[in-house]
C-alpha cells in the first residue's frame, strides 16, 4: 500500500508547466476552524493517465512527501481529450472508513497560470477492490455509479471567485484573470457513512472560452493544475450550517464573513439561507457588488433591511433535504430589495400579515414560477420580467407602480396597483400608468382563468 506522508510543507519555487494536469504533492494538515477535524490518510493513488514530463512520472510521486528541491516532483496527467468529461480524474482509498460529515480540501498550485477552472469532489462506500489499484496510467478509478458527489458548502480562493453549481462542480467566475499561485479551500458535506475513497474530477466544460478544465484560453494548455491538496474530515451526523444570520446592528457588505454569525463565511451557496433577524434596532442596508447565490432569504425584524448593490441575488434550490422552500419570506416588518433578484428555480414569496416586501429593482423569473403566499403585500416598483415564467398569486396583495411582463395567475389574492401606502414611506397611492399595466394584466389573467368552458 502506498501511503501519504506528513512532511514539512516547503512550497516549491513556481515554474511554468504546459499541457498537463499536475499534482505535485498530497499533504495532511490541520484546519484551524475545525476543532475536531482529523487529517485523512490516502492510499493507492490512481489516475486515468499520467505523463512523463521532466521528473514527473508515477502517481505515487504525489504522495511521496517531497516538497522541496524539485518543483516538478509529483504527478502529471496527460493533456485532456475534449470529447471526454471528466478530462482527468484521480482517486484514492482512505486508510480507514469515514463517517458522515464535512471534508475540508486545501488545494494549492504554484506552477504558473493554468489553475483550477472546473472541478468537483466525490466519495464512495464501495469495496476498495473496486477502485484505486495504484496504477499511474489506466488506473482503476471505479464505475461512475459507485461515486456520490459531495455537497460543497463553501469555496474560498486567494486569487479567484468561484460558483458552486447544482452539479456539485466548482466553476471559476473570472477566468480572464490568471495568477502564479493560489490557495483554494473547499468545504463539502456528505451523509454517507463508511466512506472508503475520494475522487477528484477535472471537468472539461470549464469557464467560457476555455475548452478544458483550466483557465488558460488556448486549446493546448487549458489544463487543470494542482500542486498540493490537503484533506481533513470532521465526523458529524448533523448537516453543517444552513441558516446564517446577520450578526450586528450595522449596515455592511454581504460578502464579509465578519458580518454574519460565526464569522466563518457569508451565505453564498444554494445550500445557505440568509437570515436577517433581530440583530438590528434601526433600518440598515446590506450591500453586495458581486452576484451571490442562496437557497432563500428570510426577514424577521420590525426594522427595515434593505438589500442593495450592483450584484444580483440568485435564488437557487439547494440539495440539502431540510432546507426551507426556495424564495423569500417576511415574518415581520417592511423590507426592500434594491439589488436585482434572479430566480434560477421555482420560488415562493411568503409575506406575513401586516408586512411588506418590495422589489425596487428588476425581478427576473427566467422561465420559473414565483408563487405569492401569505396575506401580506408584495410591492413591485420596477419591472417583474417573467421571461416565460409565471407569477401565481395564491393569497395576499400585489401592489406598486411597476409592471409585470408575462403570465399572472390570481388564485385568491388581490392585485391593487398604485397602492403603495402600505409601505409607510409617503409614496402616492394613485395608480401610475405603469401600475395600470400591472392591473390590466391581472384582470386579463383573472377572466381568462374563469371563462366558462363550452360543451
Amino acid at each position: 500500500m502506498m501511503k501519504t506522508q506528513t512532511p514539512q510543507a516547503v512550497i516549491p519555487t513556481s515554474k511554468k508547466l504546459v499541457g498537463i494536469f499536475a499534482l505535485a504533492a498530497l499533504v495532511t494538515v490541520t484546519i484551524t476552524n475545525h476543532a475536531i477535524a482529523d487529517p485523512v490518510t490516502l492510499e493507492n493513488p490512481s489516475a486515468i493517465t499520467s505523463q512523463s514530463f521532466g521528473s514527473f512520472g508515477s502517481i505515487a510521486e504525489a504522495t511521496d512527501g517531497i516538497f522541496g528541491g524539485n518543483p516538478l516532483n509529483g504527478w502529471g496527467g496527460e493533456a485532456f481529450t475534449p470529447e471526454i468529461t471528466p478530462a482527468n480524474a484521480a482517486v484514492w482509498e482512505t486508510a480507514t472508513d469515514l463517517d458522515a460529515g464535512t471534508f475540508t480540501f486545501t488545494m494549492t498550485y504554484d506552477l504558473s497560470d493554468h489553475e483550477q477552472g472546473n472541478f468537483r469532489w466525490s466519495a464512495t462506500t464501495a469495496n476498495r477492490s473496486q477502485f484505486a489499484d495504484g496504477m499511474a496510467n489506466g488506473g482503476q478509478i471505479g464505475d461512475p455509479s459507485i461515486w456520490t458527489v459531495l455537497t460543497a458548502t463553501s469555496i474560498i480562493s486567494d486569487a479567484h471567485t468561484y460558483s458552486i453549481l447544482p452539479s456539485g462542480a466548482m466553476l471559476v467566475d473570472d477566468p480572464v484573470n490568471r495568477f502564479l499561485t493560489d490557495v483554494i479551500t473547499v468545504e463539502a458535506f456528505t451523509g454517507l457513512s463508511g466512506i472508503t475513497g475520494l475522487r477528484l474530477e477535472a471537468l472539461n466544460d470549464g469557464p467560457a472560452g476555455r475548452p478544458g478544465p483550466g483557465i488558460r484560453p488556448t486549446f493546448d494548455d487549458s489544463n487543470f493544475v494542482l500542486t498540493e491538496v490537503a484533506v481533513d474530515h470532521e465526523s458529524s451526523f448533523f448537516i453543517p450550517d444552513i441558516s446564517i444570520f446577520w450578526a450586528d446592528n450595522v449596515s455592511g457588505d454581504w460578502n464579509e464573513a465578519s458580518n454574519w454569525t460565526g464569522n466563518t463565511r457569508p451565505p453564498v451557496t444554494f445550500n445557505h439561507s440568509a437570515v436577517f433577524g433581530d440583530a438590528i434596532q434601526s433600518a440598515q442596508t446590506v450591500f453586495t457588488n458581486t452576484d451571490v447565490t442562496v437557497n432563500d432569504v428570510q426577514f424577521d425584524n420590525s426594522n427595515r433591511y434593505i438589500v442593495a448593490g450592483a450584484g444580483s441575488i440568485h435564488l437557487t434550490t439547494g440539495t440539502f433535504q431540510n432546507l426551507p422552500t426556495t424564495g423569500v419570506s417576511v415574518a415581520q416588518g417592511s423590507h426592500k430589495f434594491q439589488a436585482m433578484v434572479e430566480l434560477n428555480n421555482d420560488a415562493t414569496v411568503d409575506v406575513a400579515s401586516g408586512s411588506t416586501l418590495e422589489f425596487v429593482n428588476r425581478l427576473h423569473l427566467n422561465g420559473n414560477t414565483l408563487t405569492k403566499t401569505g396575506v401580506g403585500a408584495l410591492v413591485i416598483s420596477n419591472t417583474l420580467n417573467t421571461g416565460n415564467g409565471t407569477l401565481n398569486v395564491d393569497e395576499g396583495t400585489i401592489i406598486g407602480s411597476g409592471t409585470i411582463g408575462g403570465d399572472v395567475t390570481n388564485d385568491g389574492g388581490t392585485i391593487s396597483p398604485g397602492d403603495a401606502g402600505l409601505l409607510g414611506d409617503g409614496a402616492s397611492a394613485v395608480p401610475e400608468p405603469a401600475g395600470l399595466a400591472l392591473l390590466l394584466l391581472g384582470i386579463i389573467a383573472w377572466f381568462a382563468r374563469r371563462r366558462p368552458t363550452r360543451t
